[in-house]
């Protein structure tokens, strides 16, 4: 890998069941299945596939695999299998993980994902909202969704997540360990209103 550009490890997988205990309020309260939690009906992982070099941002492989022997009818976000797209520092700087492949406009990666860089740095194209959208998903037992998204820094300063230039801080980017969390809706399995939470992380160095 080209050393002016920063190391990515991924790890801190954690793969956690819950269950709505009232639905009185908005969000949601839920608390944690252990039961479920020690056996989840799904397996879920990222893998970098490539690293940031001159010509590209560093791209991610994102996975979500149902290992029951049921079919299993899933609520994803917009662009199954993973829409926790903002990753956050214990300090609130942040990254973002942009889908390579979304339909909605929104999210579109030709809106979103830089051709090239600008100031030294892989940054977003343009500041987003994410839309609140369910995407059901019926999977079979043994099968796997995929995507990619691209490691960027957010479109502007004002989102601190990088610095321009690259010899000090690693690609532009802040280094440090940067936390993604994701949640799942589990239609029809075990308890009404289960659902699955995912938290990785990715470290900058």
């Amino acid at each position: 890998m080209d050393d002016r550009w920063p190391a990515l490890t991924v790890h801190d997988e954690d793969l956690i069941a819950e269950r709505v205990v009232s639905e009185h309020d908005e969000p949601f309260e839920r608390e944690r299945d252990a039961r479920l939690t020690a056996d989840p009906p799904a397996a879920t992982d990222v893998l970098m596939v490539e690293p940031f070099t001159e010509d590209h941002p560093a791209t991610f492989e994102i996975t979500f695999t149902n290992t029951s022997e049921n079919d299993l009818e899933v609520g994803f976000g917009p662009t199954p299998p993973f829409g926790g797209y903002v990753g956050h520092r214990d300090d609130r700087s942040m990254i973002q993980l942009l889908p390579l492949d979304a339909e909605t406009r929104s999210l579109h990666p030709d809106r979103l994902v830089p051709n090239s860089q600008t100031d030294g740095v892989w940054r977003a194209k343009e500041s987003f909202v994410i839309p609140d959208l369910l995407t059901l998903r019926v999977i079979a037992p043994g099968e796997s969704l995929r995507g990619r998204y691209a490691l960027v820094a957010p479109a502007t300063e004002d989102e601190p997540a990088a610095e321009g230039g690259r010899t000090n801080d690693g690609g532009g980017f802040l280094r440090g360990t940067y936390t993604f969390k994701d949640s799942y809706r589990l239609e029809g399995w075990a308890e009404e209103g289960s659902f699955l939470r995912w938290q990785f992380s990715i470290s900058v160095t």
